[in-house]
């Protein structure tokens, strides 16, 4: 007992440490990219973050990642690596909100700082973005609203063949995910 209790602030000095440099990887990527092969600050950055970390991540969580990353979800998913899909959803199916990279450019410096500043605000976000079932655009249109895994409730409402979610369109839905399922939406859902 005395061990962990002694473990327990280095391990939240890690935790501490993982978000931050979680949170410079996402607004990093959102800013740049490197297309000439060569790694960019924000590659490095993320092999900082696993260097820190030590911890193994579990396969959906890698799965989902490389997901993302294919659909060019950067700033997502450098945010969702730090995270475990399979803790958040209880290994159940999954319907992810992603924001597009234009989103995460758009957030405005007060909010940047807040990300930044507040490992708990950042894990509250990406928990606001998971609904902990499977949801495509055919039933989710059918919906007045929705609950996030950070118990969160999001109003849905379908128009013309437009789907909203609380104050965020969907620019493209029904990617298939590991488990899951992806609606890429344009803003973050913050409020």
């Amino acid at each position: 007992m005395v061990g962990r209790a002694a473990s327990q602030p280095a391990t939240a000095r890690r935790r501490r440490t993982i978000v931050w440099l979680a949170t410079a990887l996402l607004l990093l990527s959102a800013c740049s990219s490197s297309t000439d092969g060569e790694s960019s600050l924000a590659d490095e950055i993320g092999d900082q973050i696993a260097a820190v970390s030590g911890d193994e991540v579990d396969q959906r969580t890698v799965d989902l990642v490389e997901h993302l990353r294919a659909r060019d979800l950067e700033s997502l998913a450098s945010a969702v690596e730090q995270l475990s899909i399979t803790d958040l959803t209880d290994g159940n199916e999954y319907t992810l909100l992603a924001p597009n990279d234009e989103a995460f450019i758009e957030l405005d410096g007060d909010e940047s700082a807040q990300l930044s500043g507040d490992p708990e605000r950042l894990s509250e976000i990406l928990r606001s973005h998971l609904v902990p079932r499977r949801l495509d655009a055919a039933a989710l249109s059918e919906l007045d609203s929705v609950q996030t895994v950070s118990g969160k409730t999001l109003r849905v409402e379908a128009h013309s063949g437009e789907v909203s979610i609380g104050d965020a369109k969907v620019v493209a839905a029904d990617l298939e995910a590991p488990d899951g399922i992806i609606h890429v939406i344009d803003r973050i859902l913050t409020s």
